[in-house]
């Protein structure tokens, strides 16, 4: 029962990416930008194909989706044919209406979930106070399902006490110590479901919508960061010497943050005994 909970966690994960590009995809369409290509997931390429003049692609990991705009990046796109509307083209406010609504979509899907818990019993999950929680193992240290019925107020603790404490940890370069990252989050909401379907929804929520809020940090190579180069660009005019290198910058602290979210989960697989 874990492992099909947890599996089924990992697909949720996936269709909450699915919403992302979707959000992406129609209000890239509706503010006039051109669609370059369309990415659900990472690692090489499963399959592919043009649909409407839009590159898909289906990648293995469905753990992150992207949306490419003609204009936006340096690209082998053949501009000597092209008759639309260049990414830079378009008014800095739509852009920054559409790198908000992604991530804005994505804390809507986990708040949904975070609410369909609350109609059900047993759905509150919290952390207890002395770190000894009856989900186990869990990727949060002390997790608990307390079996009383889940509220706005618990929901939201479990967002900030969980992953929005975890990515915290991550970025600050804090410790990680007990902590599992992606893998052992889908595993621990393997392990709420033993205890209620409530309680996998809370858990399943609390990660979307945490993870929804994160891509809105000013980060490079986020959407929060791509809005933070809007802001300099109406301050300051655009510079693509900026631009270059918040790139670089922003992807080496996301490789950086990547590799160490991997690193926890090999260390939580490995003390939990499931590696």
């Amino acid at each position: 029962m874990i492992a099909l909970f947890a599996v089924a966690a990992y697909l949720a994960f996936a269709i909450l990416n699915v919403v992302f590009v979707a959000t992406q995809v129609v209000v890239g369409r509706w503010i006039g930008a051109t669609i370059r290509e369309v990415s659900l997931g990472m690692g090489p390429t499963l399959m592919s194909g043009m649909w409407r003049n839009v590159q898909w692609r289906l990648k293995p990991l469905w753990i992150a989706g992207s949306t490419s705009y003609v204009g936006r990046e340096n690209d082998d796109f053949d501009h000597s044919t092209f008759q639309g509307v260049y990414y830079e083209e378009i008014p800095k406010g739509s852009r920054a209406l559409l790198m908000f609504l992604g991530p804005v979509s994505m804390i809507g899907f986990g708040g949904a979930l975070l609410l369909i818990a609350t109609l059900l019993p047993n759905g509150e999950v919290a952390v207890a106070a002395d770190l000894v929680g009856n989900v186990t193992p869990s990727a949060r240290p002390g997790l608990s399902v307390t079996g009383h019925p889940a509220t706005f107020s618990s929901q939201v603790r479990l967002v900030q006490q969980a992953p929005l404490e975890f990515l915290l940890r991550l970025v600050t370069f804090d410790s990680l110590n007990g902590w599992g990252g992606l893998i052992g989050t889908f595993v621990t909401c393997g392990v709420a479901a033993t205890h209620s379907l409530a309680a996998w929804i809370s858990c399943v929520g609390a990660l979307c919508a945490g993870v929804g809020i994160a891509n809105l940090a000013p980060i490079p190579c986020l959407n929060g960061g791509h809005l933070l180069l809007l802001g300099f660009e109406v301050l300051f005019g655009r510079s693509e010497r900026v631009l270059t290198t918040s790139t670089y910058i922003g992807f080496l602290l996301i490789i950086s943050f990547y590799g160490r979210a991997l690193l926890c989960d090999w260390r939580w697989l490995r003390a939990t005994g499931l590696l």
